[in-house]
């Protein structure tokens, strides 16, 4: 049976974003039968990598600037039967979170492999 991806879109967007937002990561809960791995990538920037302890439980945090678009990508692998929560939210420079965070929910089994892209755009 396949992973269960509540909601079931595994790409999502967040629009107009205002410069130095602050991007933050969690993975729940910090023990279960999966583990996880996020890279974040910018236009012109290298790219970073959060291991499985940076991003669960969390947060793993980035502040996001005008001119670049981003993608945050999580990988969860599944060692037997759990369930995971990913929650990405972005926090305006005001302290505003901007938009509604987004948060997946994602039931599966040994070996299963589920990817979630987030992309940003800046305003």
């Amino acid at each position: 049976m396949p992973p269960t991806i509540t909601p079931p879109e595994t790409i999502r967007y967040f629009e107009r974003v205002p410069d130095g937002s602050v991007l933050s990561l969690t993975v729940s809960p910090p023990a279960g039968a999966f583990t996880s791995h996020a890279t974040l990538a910018a236009t012109a920037s290298p790219e970073q990598s959060w291991a499985d302890a940076a991003i669960r439980p969390g947060s793993q945090q980035a502040i996001l600037q005008q001119g670049k678009a981003y993608i945050v990508t999580v990988w969860l692998t599944f060692l037997a039967a759990a369930t995971a929560t990913v929650t990405i939210t972005i926090t305006r420079p005001d302290q505003v979170t901007h938009s509604k965070p987004h948060q997946w929910t994602v039931t599966g089994n040994n070996g299963d492999v589920v990817r979630l892209d987030d992309i940003i755009r800046m305003a």
